[in-house]
């Protein structure tokens, strides 16, 4: 774990301080590194296709264009983009007549598979934080995350107010970084 390089959330946070001040290299580089996991929730929301591509030029430009106001507190790196990914997903689709939102199979960890993930350490040490998470939670964080589903979404599907639902999400997340982090060495915030 204490090798350098772009998979240390040191160097993404590095890159996106980069990415602030206008370095397109550092874009360029977390580029390279990120589109494919941020692809992959794109084309879970939008499938393959044009609009998917069209939604990944938008998250990249919504980096650039807000790097500079990134708060490590909130999120890694990687979070950061792959909620902005989702983001321009959902706002892709909506624009489109055609698209309809994903059925919903049974909010667990499972979805983590079909992302390829399970082949990854990183991927076990998320697995195991979601695990760890109340159920409430790690539901809310499955349906928003790996079923596109918004906070309204996922308040009818649990059937509990809005302000519950974004609570839910909000803490999940907040709980899940600081399982990471410990998972990781890093002292939780």
């Amino acid at each position: 774990m204490g090798q350098s390089g772009p998979e240390n959330g040191t160097d993404d946070e590095d890159l996106v301080r980069r990415i602030g001040a206008g370095e397109a290299e550092a874009l360029a580089a977390f580029y390279d590194h990120h589109a494919p996991r941020a692809l992959g929730i794109i084309t879970r929301v939008l499938g393959p296709g044009p609009e998917a591509e069209d939604a990944l030029q938008e998250t990249f430009t919504q980096v650039w264009l807000q790097a500079g106001r990134y708060d490590p507190k909130r999120a890694t790196p990687l979070v950061w983009l792959l909620m902005i990914a989702r983001s321009r997903a959902l706002d892709q689709a909506r624009r489109h007549a055609s698209w309809r939102p994903l059925d919903v199979i049974s909010p667990t960890v499972a979805p983590l598979v079909e992302f390829d993930l399970e082949r990854s350490e990183e991927a076990r040490i998320v697995r195991q934080a979601l695990e760890r998470l109340p159920g409430t939670q790690r539901d809310a964080l499955t349906l928003a995350f790996f079923q596109g589903m918004s906070h309204s979404e996922i308040a009818r599907h649990q059937g509990v107010s809005l302000g519950t639902a974004k609570s839910r999400v909000r803490l999940g997340l907040n709980r899940l970084r600081d399982l990471i982090k410990g998972a990781n060495g890093e002292s939780p915030s």
